[in-house]
């Protein structure tokens, strides 16, 4: 409180604009601060500090809303000056301090530090964020759009727009359409599974993977960072990883220092800190967090016990690189601790819950019309449980006393993140991890084969994966070169990401067939024979965010019409060169590549090969998917339905020796509890009738013997390999005879 009346005294009543710093000329000698009395100096106004000012009136304004009988007028004072200076930022953009050439213009010459920025971009993103939220007026996100580009990083001082998704995250149920939250989310979760990925790297199991100066700073917003992705998903790995980069600050680091003055068993004693040094206590003022290991050693201080980057610290007040402190250093450890203190144990007792959902499994598929039982097992060390709370992509669906079990009816179609929050009686609670499961529709418009590198599915695949569900779409997905066939006998289209590879598999199975195929992996289309095969001239990737619809009376167009918006922030766009007979949709933005296009039933593509059914290449690269805009997912669903729509040309039946050995489809289908299997062998031969789930994985082998030639039976009544019954969902059924294979696609009702 009192810093945010001081920040309102740095801002010029008539304007708006706020002064980038007050100084002293120099820096003070190791006094305490009465005793620094030499001449104070504001400095110039500048956009950046006047942008982060007023992001931070519009939360204070936010904030103290709430506190009107305390701190009466507060709130708007806080909100007027933050609108003041958002105005004047806006009159005066890109107003840069440069401590250099001032000094050449005024005198006294400034020679603290100057914590000069040349891109206030990242600042307007976080001032309109905040005003947005503060104001609910769309007029801040179309002045400056937070979600404009790619660019994500961990805040510091020069960097701060990433500040602005985790308020917008925040408060995302409460924000209007002017924000694409879909795309809020996944960009927050990309940034942080990145920073993730470097705990199964590091020695110390820690996210950090550099050090500079101040690099304890970037610890502490790494941990932030994991928090907020954390309060998205509620995927207790995320709270995890926060805890591993606190451990570090604490003393689980090389240097075996805890960071922060005293607290721990080896804290940082000689800071360099001023008051610390000249208050004549042995101890230096508790709390504060040094910087941390730095290799640069900018200070030339001697007795650094090492370069090695993680054990270049020095606890000296000499060492003004390595141990001096500094505020915005301290709030993100101060943040991280609460939070993962509040997330733990709202009662401030140590957190004893163990919670886990038992039912459905992971990937487990249904349909609309099922009811889904819901299973969680909690339990607590001392007390007890008093609920479990079922979340589905977090919105909570109900709640159960012991035994924890909830029945989840009236399931719309979609994919669903189910998490269970077990409550104690205390107040304190945990969630679970997530279970993933997936609802298709009972009235399915079409049945999808979904062809992608593997199950672990990408931030891209699972966005298109969500939004075929959604749409009511029945979608198998296979790995694109593991041990079963295709199932492609009973699909309305073939959809192919980018995460493929042009495999053996692919080229004997999906080459030349009657079934319509999309594409969005470039390496295949030579195959297909949509294009040549020289990457760069018949194919490559470009960086943008939209194209030009140069044929909106196609349907692919899906009624768009010009240059259009096709991912929220730029990214890899696909371009192809097909032959003379495709027809081209889409262009790249100002460039006359081919981002989107296909060929009709019939038509005579390169190399003298006759397109059995209609076939589509489309923009998308591996990750862009999750940045999808409205106009991206219109473009798939055209281009589905144009599919489908198609006629379908003979196929001659390729060689599956011998020809005449068949698998029948299953009857009952669906089925519940048992169904019949029925095949036919030409001969004698050993055959293998084995059952898959909807993600590949063999779950039960029904036959393997050699049998005698004619018609054969076999019943599945539902069970794996163990005898334990399966889930409701897709299953397939593989006969496996010499080197004939096929498979049906089987449901299980439960």
């Amino acid at each position: 409180l009192w810093n945010i009346r001081w920040m309102l005294t740095m801002q010029d009543p008539h304007d708006g604009g706020v002064y980038h710093k007050c100084t002293h000329a120099n820096f003070s000698g190791t006094v305490m601060p009465h005793q620094a009395t030499a001449p104070r100096y504001v400095v110039q106004k500048s956009s950046p500090a006047t942008l982060d000012f007023s992001a931070v009136m519009a939360q204070s304004a936010r904030i103290f809303r709430t506190f009107e009988s305390e701190l009466p007028g507060l709130a708007d004072s806080c909100l007027t000056a933050a609108l003041s200076a958002w105005r004047w930022a806006r009159a005066h953009p890109h107003v840069y301090y440069r401590q250099s050439e001032n000094n050449q213009k005024f005198l006294p010459a400034i020679n603290t530090g100057e914590y000069g920025d040349r891109d206030d971009s990242d600042e307007f993103k976080w001032a309109a964020a905040e005003l947005y939220i503060t104001t609910k007026q769309d007029s801040f996100i179309a002045a400056v759009n937070p979600l404009s580009d790619n660019d994500t990083s961990v805040p510091g001082w020069q960097s701060v727009e990433t500040l602005a998704f985790y308020s917008l995250a925040h408060h995302r149920k409460n924000l209007t359409a002017a924000v694409d939250t879909t795309t809020l989310k996944n960009r927050l979760l990309q940034f942080a599974n990145g920073i993730k990925a470097e705990l199964s790297r590091s020695a110390y199991n820690v996210l950090i993977d550099g050090f500079w100066w101040g690099s304890n700073s970037g610890a502490a917003n790494q941990a932030i960072a994991m928090i907020q992705a954390f309060e998205l998903t509620a995927d207790s790995s995320y709270l995890d990883a926060a805890i591993a980069n606190l451990d570090y600050l604490l003393g689980r680091n090389a240097t075996t220092y805890c960071f922060v003055t005293d607290a721990g068993a080896k804290p940082p004693m000689h800071p360099h800190h001023r008051p610390s040094e000249a208050d004549d206590v042995l101890a230096p003022i508790p709390g504060l967090l040094v910087g941390g290991p730095n290799p640069s050693q900018q200070d030339g201080c001697a007795g650094y016990p090492s370069d090695l980057p993680a054990r270049s610290y020095l606890d000296d007040y000499c060492s003004y690189a390595s141990n001096e402190i500094c505020i915005n250093w301290n709030a993100p450890i101060a943040y991280a601790a609460a939070a993962v203190e509040a997330i733990r144990s709202p009662s401030g007792e140590p957190n004893t819950i163990r919670v886990e959902i038992t039912s459905p499994a992971a990937d487990e598929s249904y349909d609309s019309s099922q009811t889904i039982m819901i299973s969680a097992d909690a339990s607590i060390e001392d007390g007890s449980i008093v609920q479990v709370e079922f979340y589905a992509n977090d919105v909570k669906i109900g709640e159960a006393g012991a035994p924890f079990a909830f029945q989840w009816t009236d399931v719309k179609p979609g994919v669903y993140a189910l998490q269970a929050k077990a409550v104690g009686d205390e107040g304190d609670f945990r969630y679970s991890a997530a279970v993933t499961v997936i609802v298709f529709n009972a009235e399915s418009v079409g049945d999808l084969l979904f062809v992608v590198g593997a199950l672990d599915l990408n931030i891209g695949d699972r966005a298109i994966r969500d939004v075929l569900v959604g749409n009511d779409y029945h979608v198998l997905l296979q790995q694109d070169d593991d041990s079963v066939a295709f199932a492609i006998a009973d699909v309305d289209a073939i959809l192919l990401s980018s995460t493929c590879s042009a495999t053996r598999k692919i080229r004997a199975e999906l080459v030349n067939i009657n079934v319509p195929l999309l594409s969005w992996e470039y390496s295949l289309f030579d195959d297909f024979n949509w294009t040549g095969r020289r990457n760069n001239i018949d194919y490559g990737k470009v960086t943008g965010s939209h194209i030009d619809i140069v044929n909106d009376s196609h349907p692919l167009a899906a009624g768009l019409a010009g240059r259009i918006e096709v991912t929220a922030a730029e990214h890899e766009l696909l371009w192809a060169m097909p032959g003379a007979n495709a027809t081209t949709v889409a262009f790249l933005e100002n460039d006359a590549r081919p981002v989107l296009f296909c060929y009709e039933t019939g038509s005579t593509m390169l190399n003298e090969m006759t397109a059995k059914s209609r076939q589509i290449g489309l923009y998308y690269s591996d990750e862009s998917p999750a940045a999808f805009t409205e106009n991206s997912r219109k473009i798939l669903l055209a281009a589905l339905e144009w599919a489908q729509a198609g006629e379908r040309l003979t196929v001659e039946e390729r060689s599956s020796a011998p020809h005449s050995h068949q698998l029948q489809q299953n009857y009952p289908n669906p089925f519940n509890p048992e169904t019949q299997i029925r095949y036919i062998l030409n001969e004698q031969t050993m055959v293998s009738i084995f059952i898959y789930n909807a993600v590949g994985q063999r779950i039960a082998t029904l036959v393997h013997a050699r049998q005698a030639a004619g018609e054969h039976r076999v019943a599945w009544d539902g069970r794996d390999e163990n005898g334990v019954l399966v889930g409701a969902g897709i299953y397939l059924c593989q006969m496996v005879a010499g080197d004939f294979r096929q498979t049906r696609k089987m449901v299980l009702l439960r």
